[in-house]
């Protein structure tokens, strides 16, 4: 896949997707070497399984291959979203098929009801590498966000590493939310998401590179970093109409929509 990136900048806003400002455009950055996004497997879902980074400033936390029937271990959202209207999650929408974790968007008596959970270490996570293989089929107003929360539900920090407001998923991006009026740093990243993908961070102290397929694409840098114990969480959500930071359903939207995820792997960081 050819990708390409750019930074912008945001002003202090709400949660969510937000109008971007383009400061600047940066090509993708080829490294000699990959940074283990997976191993090539013809038989797994997105054919690639999952690899641990042996670089030992990494440290085993979980892998999950959604193996299984049902997402254990996992906990699964239910209700409307605090961070925004338009949307309702419930626990039937995160299903375990096949090896393949889906997070099922429909429309259920007269509103649109999405999946989404999250998954906090056994000890508590600061710093570390976290990675995604995932796909999410082309709906408008049909959002994902792949992202770190804190473990205190104290908000920002924020780190989403994977994240669009619903449509034809040419682009995605990482977004750092920081400081109590909510500084954002936003990066967006071209390519064809609705095919499967690797996307997630190295996050050391003062330092977060964000990944795609093994490569850095993007980082941020210095005190705007989370230094607090944080988790993964994954989600799809739909919006109301008239919001300038996503799409709403419409006619064209299906009455199915999708995000697939083929595996996660979480690791520590031991310094270094």
């Amino acid at each position: 896949m050819r990708v390409k990136s750019r930074r912008v900048r945001l002003a202090a806003v709400g949660g969510g997707l937000t109008a971007a400002v383009l400061v600047g455009v940066l090509g993708f950055r080829e490294h000699a070497l990959a940074r283990f996004p997976g191993v090539d497997d013809p038989a797994h879902p997105s054919g690639m399984a999952p690899a641990l980074d042996p670089d030992p400033r990494w440290t085993p936390v979980y892998v999950d291959d959604f193996t299984g029937t049902s997402p254990d271990g996992w906990y699964l959202y239910s209700g409307a979203p605090s961070s925004g209207p338009g949307g309702f999650w419930s626990p039937s929408h995160d299903i375990v098929q096949d090896g393949v974790l889906h997070l099922r968007t429909t429309y259920e008596n007269g509103r649109w009801v999405s999946g989404g959970l999250a998954r906090t270490a056994p000890k508590p996570l600061v710093y570390g590498k976290i990675q995604v293989r995932f796909r999410m089929a082309e709906a408008r107003g049909v959002s994902y966000a792949l992202l770190m929360w804190p473990d205190d539900e104290v908000w920002p920090p924020e780190i989403d590493f994977g994240e669009d407001g619903g449509g034809d998923r040419t682009m995605t991006t990482a977004t750092l939310h920081h400081g109590p009026e909510n500084s954002i740093e936003q990066h967006q990243l071209s390519g064809d998401f609705s095919q499967w993908h690797t996307l997630g961070i190295e996050w050391t102290p003062g330092r977060i590179d964000y990944l795609v397929d093994g490569h850095v694409w993007a980082t941020d840098e210095g005190a705007a970093v989370p230094s607090v114990p944080m988790h993964l969480a994954l989600q799809t959500q739909t919006w109301d109409c008239g919001l300038a930071y996503a799409q709403c359903p419409d006619s064209t939207t299906p009455a199915q929509t999708d995000l697939e995820v083929d595996w996660v792997t979480v690791q520590g960081y031991t310094g270094g």
